[in-house]
């Protein structure tokens, strides 16, 4: 039981690792200059500690919980991290921003379907977590759109000179790292439910404590490997100011929060994205679109991958077992 518990708890960190590497948060601030990424990335390891531990319970319970209605194994848990982990490592280490969220979904239904059967998927809860997943970046897009050009029409276009401009510039780089602040806070509250949300099916361990953990992990890992996204968002989708950056992280931040608020486990990658889109196109910006395929490209198979990969691990450790039995 000891044994199991600690390989558990080390595959979770693993996965809370993996997700950090892959957390874009903090890219806006980088892509325009307002932080250097070292700093950058140390007030976001910072943040997704403190949004894990006081925030991470509403997500943590759907993906753990509701999701899967079945008394699930040792043997299923850690198929399930360890095919996620896989993934995101694979993702990250290619540069691509794929969504957690997706991942963890996809392993859970893979398994279920060889295991349990389709029929313990709580339905209800699988439509409420894509509802959340179809909405969301849509409502990056159009709040970010909306914002900026009402920024544009009402401030932007009424300077008069470069010393303005450089003026709201500033201003509008102080506003994009309290945002960004409070996005890497809601984004560790939502994304720690990847990691840890599963293991109350198993052990009566605190929330709280593992939340923290899953926290840790995360911050670890957007610290070690974490600036590959970072400067693949921050830098090659379009250019970035400080306004235009904080009009996406604006947008970002208000649909993340609010969504972690009411449980809805969301991918901040697929909002930010979505979210610098709209002003890049209120800019007039060339948007690199090998850069948005990729991104999509990655979106679409991570959900299938992460269940294939659990189908396969769960089938071929199960082999291995029997073997040795």
């Amino acid at each position: 039981m000891l044994v199991s518990l600690i390989l558990i708890l080390a595959l979770s960190f693993y996965i809370a690792w993996s997700i950090g590497t892959n957390d874009e948060t903090m890219a806006t601030p980088v892509g325009c200059g307002a932080l250097n990424i070292n700093r950058a990335l140390i007030l976001g390891g910072f943040l997704a500690i403190l949004g894990a531990f006081l925030m991470g319970k509403s997500v943590s319970e759907t993906i753990g919980e509701r999701l899967w209605e079945a008394t699930v194994s040792e043997l299923e848990i850690i198929t399930i991290l360890i095919a996620m982990a896989i993934w995101l490592t694979i993702a990250s280490y290619r540069k691509l921003p794929v969504s957690t969220t997706h991942s963890i979904v996809g392993t859970i239904i893979g398994l279920a379907i060889i295991t349990t059967g389709i029929e313990t998927i709580n339905m209800s809860t699988l439509i409420f977590i894509l509802t959340g997943w179809l909405l969301s970046p849509i409502l990056g897009f159009v709040l970010a759109f909306v914002f900026h050009k009402f920024l544009v029409i009402t401030i932007i276009r009424r300077f008069k000179g470069l010393r303005e401009i450089e003026r709201f510039e500033k201003i509008s780089s102080y506003l994009l790292v309290i945002t960004v602040s409070l996005t890497a806070f809601s984004r560790g509250a939502n994304d720690v439910a990847n990691a840890v949300g599963i293991l109350s099916k198993l052990y009566g361990i605190s929330f709280q404590y593992m939340l923290l953990w899953g926290g840790i992990g995360m911050a670890a890992g957007l610290l070690t490997l974490g600036r590959r996204v970072v400067r693949t968002v921050g830098m090659e989708i379009t250019e970035m100011r400080p306004s235009t950056a904080f009009s996406a992280q604006l947008s970002t931040m208000m649909v993340l929060f609010f969504g972690t608020y009411l449980g809805y486990p969301l991918s901040g990658t697929q909002i930010l994205v979505a979210a610098i889109i709209g002003v890049g196109i209120v800019e007039g910006r060339k948007v690199k679109k090998e850069t948005v395929r990729d991104i999509f490209f990655s979106w679409f198979l991570t959900f299938p991958i992460s269940a294939i990969f659990a189908i396969l691990l769960y089938t071929a450790i199960s082999e291995v077992l029997i073997f040795f039995t």
